[in-house]
């Protein structure tokens, strides 16, 4: 069965969450999800998204009732959390998805983590990999530690000398 994928305004004020229907369009038919702004499920297993100004900042509401599934925020942070949280629930009931309702809003505004690729390097790869596990996770901040007297990480080519006290850094090119 077609997955259904509904654009909902919940205000009369336009939001950029989902007044950009258009540009979602040509990367739906890649996906084989159908786009539309009727907010009559007229389709089994519909995923719904939705504004409502009444949500927390970065905060959402997740409702799986009837085959329908509900995301629903305020802004884009928030829906972004929403599908991450709907996807925790996918993997973890092996796609039988059970009714359910989830609220949820960040109880501090950064929520992050610190690597020290000064003192210890780390690849491209593996930031990225670590970047990942922590969307999983909501958290919305990184920071890297990137300079310190025991290595500098940053090329620059005016000043080579800063990197020759490290073994590995990264180039222009990685960034």
């Amino acid at each position: 069965m077609p997955i259904v994928l509904l654009l909902i305004l919940l205000s009369k004020v336009s939001h950029p969450l989902i007044s950009n229907k258009l540009a979602y369009d040509s990367d739906a038919d890649e996906l084989g999800v159908n786009i539309t702004d009727s907010i009559t499920p007229t389709y089994a297993n519909v995923i719904v998204l939705s504004y409502s100004n009444e949500i927390e900042k970065e905060g959402y509401a997740l409702d799986v009732k009837n085959n329908i599934i509900t995301l629903t925020s305020n802004d884009a942070a928030g829906m972004f959390y929403a599908a991450q949280t709907l996807s925790s629930v996918i993997s973890g009931t092996k796609g039988r998805i059970p009714e359910l309702r989830v609220v949820d809003a960040p109880r501090f505004r950064w929520r992050g983590m610190q690597i020290d690729v000064a003192r210890n390097f780390h690849s491209v790869v593996d930031i990225k990999r670590l970047i990942k596990a922590m969307s999983m996770y909501k958290m919305n901040v990184l920071h890297l530690h990137l300079t310190d007297d025991e290595g500098w990480r940053l090329v620059i080519d005016g000043l080579p000398e800063l990197t020759q006290v490290s073994l590995e850094h990264f180039w222009n090119s990685h960034i």
